[in-house]
C-alpha cells in the first residue's frame, strides 16, 4: 500500500524510507491536466533533505530561457518565478548539470530541458509541461535514476515505467489543481443533483 502523506509529512518520511524513493507530487500532476509549474514542494526540500534528490521536472519558461544560454558547469543565481497559486519567486544558486530533450508519452521529442543543481537537489526545468513515465524520458535528459536517493515525479500514482524502478513511494498530497486534498476545495454548497456510481 502507498502512503498519502502531507507534504511536510512526506519531507519527514524521506530519510527513513527505502530507497530510491518516489515521491508522487499529486496536486500538479500533469497526467491529470496540471500546468506542472509549482515549486510548492521544491521549496519544501532545498536546503533541508540530506539525500540526493532529483524533481523530474518543472516547466518554466523564464528559468528555462536562462538556463540554455549556460553551459554544463556554469555556477549561476538562478530566479525561478511563481507561476502558480500555490508557489513563491525564489532564488537559488547552483550549477548547470546537463541539456537534453524532453520526450512525450509515446517517445516523441516534445521540447527541450535543462538539469541544474543546488546543494543535494537537481531540478529539471523545462519548456513543456510533460511527466516522466519511464525511464527513457530520464535518457533523453543524460541523466540516471540510479545516482538518487528520491525522485519527485508531477503525477498521481506511479505509471508502471517508473513503478518498476521505485523501492518505495510515496503519493503526496500536495496543493494544486489536481489535488486529491479534497477538503482543501473551495466547493462548499453546491445546487443540484449529484450521483456517485459505483
Amino acid at each position: 500500500m502507498i502512503p498519502a502523506l502531507s507534504p511536510q509529512k512526506t519531507v519527514e518520511e524521506v530519510s527513513s524510507s527505502v530507497k530510491p524513493l518516489f515521491i508522487s507530487d499529486s496536486g500538479d500532476n500533469t497526467t491529470a491536466g496540471a500546468d506542472g509549474k509549482s515549486t510548492f514542494l521544491l521549496q519544501k526540500f532545498i536546503g533541508r533533505n540530506s539525500e540526493r534528490t532529483l524533481f523530474a521536472c518543472i516547466c518554466n519558461c523564464i528559468a528555462y530561457d536562462c538556463l540554455k544560454t549556460h553551459k554544463d558547469g556554469d555556477k549561476i543565481d538562478l530566479y525561478v518565478p511563481a507561476e502558480d497559486i500555490n508557489s513563491e519567486p525564489i532564488t537559488i544558486d547552483g550549477y548547470v548539470v546537463c541539456h537534453g530533450d524532453i520526450l512525450g508519452f509515446v517517445g516523441e521529442l516534445i521540447g527541450k530541458g535543462v538539469c541544474f543543481r543546488t546543494g543535494m537537489t537537481d531540478i529539471i526545468f523545462t519548456n513543456v509541461r510533460t511527466s516522466f513515465i519511464k525511464e527513457e524520458h530520464f535518457k533523453s535528459m543524460h541523466i540516471s535514476v540510479k545516482d538518487y536517493d528520491v525522485i519527485v515525479l508531477k503525477m498521481g500514482y506511479l505509471w508502471p515505467g517508473v513503478s518498476i524502478l521505485a523501492k518505495s513511494s510515496i503519493f503526496s498530497m500536495t496543493p494544486g489543481t489536481s489535488t486529491n486534498d479534497f477538503s482543501s476545495l473551495d466547493y462548499k454548497k453546491l445546487n443540484g443533483e449529484y450521483f456517485y456510481i459505483k
